[in-house]
């Protein structure tokens, strides 16, 4: 009994620093952990997500860039142009665009411009994540022939045709020489079509004019999660559930202690992803993971205790009947049935009469 008694007592500890260090909390702010590990930070106060908006999150991952040009020496009716060719789909280009002038002038966006291969300059793109290895998928044919993506923006191309062009964006500003600076920018997001020729163009409104464009966009391909990522889940979790059950069922049907412990390890598996799969504290996927692991626990101590009965078993001790009634089997290491070896042993004072004796004892016979 010394070894069972610590035994529990030993999975009785693991259950107690289960429940204590699942149960911090953090000063100030909750935390709210998702299916892949990240956490969400919940202000005590007023219950809001500690967030960034979607194109701030763009930049962290990487798929958020920039590109501007200046020009300080701007007369009247000269322009700033900026050129490129959206990709085929799925790859979408959501885009805003800002521009500021020392005197003045228009900042217009056309879609469906067209203008002479191989003219302008090369004008880089930069991604807004500095240690990111990715590139924008935005072509341009300055390089030619044809539209490639090298991280670049065509810059002052030339023949630039906008008459059959769709104007989708025209705001102009005003500004006074030498004193102030005017600034034109909005904060509508452009969803830019695929396979199309854009050209951002800045014409000054007046002589002495210094002024910048500058685009900044994210690219992304839709949907933002994988179609059937849930399933997937749920499929490795059934399957994770079949086998501890089964193994389990299996260990109690067949008495074999060697299935109680792929049982405890199929148990603690299931627990752990249960765990990684829970998004907020108490939730199903959290209650499921404790009941697995309340499951492992029970599912080692009944392996130890198949494994007592079957010693007491091999040693003879089999089916006493603690009403009072007929014992109905006894064996014995001789050969023959049961009844034979019981007769064997009566005749001879042999186990037999040692195991009625231990059953008058658990009856309070004298």
């Amino acid at each position: 009994m010394g070894k069972k008694k610590a035994f529990i007592s030993f999975a009785l500890l693991i259950a107690a620093v289960l429940l204590s260090g699942c149960s911090q909390s953090d000063p100030g702010f909750s935390v709210v952990q998702t299916s892949d590990g990240t956490e969400i930070l919940v202000d005590e106060l007023s219950s809001a997500i500690v967030s960034v908006d979607f194109p701030h999150h763009e930049i962290h991952d990487g798929e958020s860039f920039t590109s501007d040009i200046v020009d300080e020496q701007l007369g009247n009716n000269d322009t700033i142009i900026l050129a490129w060719k959206t990709p085929s789909a799925p790859a979408l280009v959501h885009m805003v665009l800002e521009f500021n002038t020392l005197v003045g002038g228009d900042l217009t966006l056309w879609e469906g411009a067209t203008w002479t291969a191989g003219t302008g300059s090369l004008n880089p793109i930069l991604n807004r994540k500095r240690d990111s290895v990715t590139t924008s998928i935005l072509l341009e044919d300055t390089t030619g022939p044809g539209f490639t993506a090298t991280d670049n923006l065509s810059a002052n191309v030339t023949g630039l045709n906008t008459g059959a062009a769709i104007q989708l964006h025209h705001f102009h500003a005003w500004g006074v020489k030498n004193k102030i600076s005017a600034v034109g920018a909005r904060d509508d997001e452009w969803l830019l079509n695929p396979d199309t020729q854009y050209a951002l163009v800045f014409t000054s409104s007046a002589v002495s004019n210094k002024a910048q464009i500058t685009v900044n966009w994210y690219e992304r391909t839709n949907p933002i999660i994988p179609i059937g990522g849930g399933d997937d889940m749920s499929l490795l979790f059934a399957v994770l559930a079949v086998f501890s059950v089964a193994l389990t069922v299996g260990m109690f049907a067949t008495k074999q202690v060697l299935l109680g412990f792929p049982s405890v390890i199929f148990w603690a598996i299931l627990g752990g992803f249960c765990y990684d799969q829970s998004t907020a504290t108490w939730d199903m996927w959290y209650f499921t993971f404790f009941a697995s692991i309340g499951m492992a626990i029970f599912c080692s101590i009944a392996m130890y205790g198949l494994r007592n009965i079957k010693e007491e078993l091999e040693d003879g001790d089999q089916m006493i009947d603690e009403k009072g009634g007929v014992e109905a089997e006894f064996y014995d290491d001789g050969e023959g049935t049961p009844l034979e070896a019981y007769e064997r042993d009566t005749s001879s004072g042999g186990s037999a009469k040692k195991i009625r004796a231990r059953a008058d004892k658990r009856r309070g016979r004298k």
